[in-house]
């Protein structure tokens, strides 16, 4: 983590104003928020919250002058927090179901509150159609499963650090 910046504390600040802040580049104006380790969007204002959170932070990397090697031990042990810290991580996005849900026909495939694609059955063909959020092509498919893998396995291959497949949670749905 970077820990030379510091935040703005001005009545108008917000993520995208945040040193702490890494935009996705996308047009919804997403980003990771490097403070909290999570998903935050450019426009949301600057709380208390992240202010603390940022002086905590500066206060813990913040170090006293030492010998070359207690510094060389500090900086060990600051890589080990963040290698378990990205275990941790890791961990928690195997564990984190895919699901499937039911609108009106279309069946909507998340990944925690990511919706990450959708299907349907065409009711001309009887076949099922998938549109993975990841390609951009729609495909036809004899069964929901298959539409169903179609929608996760380009999603695995996008996510950076998945390691595994992830487990799809389809609550007991069999369509033939």
């Amino acid at each position: 983590m970077i820990t030379d910046r510091q935040p703005t504390n001005g009545a108008n600040s917000t993520c995208a104003n945040c040193p702490y802040f890494q935009p996705f580049n996308e047009a919804s104006g997403r980003g990771c928020c490097q403070l909290f380790e999570k998903v935050a969007k450019a426009h949301w204002k600057e709380t208390q919250d992240c202010r603390n959170t940022a002086a905590d932070l500066e206060a813990a990397t913040a170090q006293p002058e030492q010998q070359p090697d207690e510094a060389v031990d500090a900086e060990v042990e600051y890589l080990m927090e963040i290698e378990r810290k990205l275990e941790a991580y890791e961990q928690k996005q195997e564990e984190e179901l895919i699901e499937v849900d039911s609108a009106s026909g279309v069946y909507r495939v998340w990944k925690g509150m990511s919706l990450i694609g959708i299907f349907y059955r065409c009711l001309k063909t009887g076949l099922w159609v998938a549109e993975p959020r990841y390609v951009g092509k729609k495909r036809r498919y004899k069964t929901a499963d298959q539409a169903t893998n179609a929608i996760v396995r380009p999603y695995q291959r996008s996510t950076v650090g998945a390691a595994g497949a992830a487990v799809v949670k389809a609550w007991g749905m069999r369509h033939k």
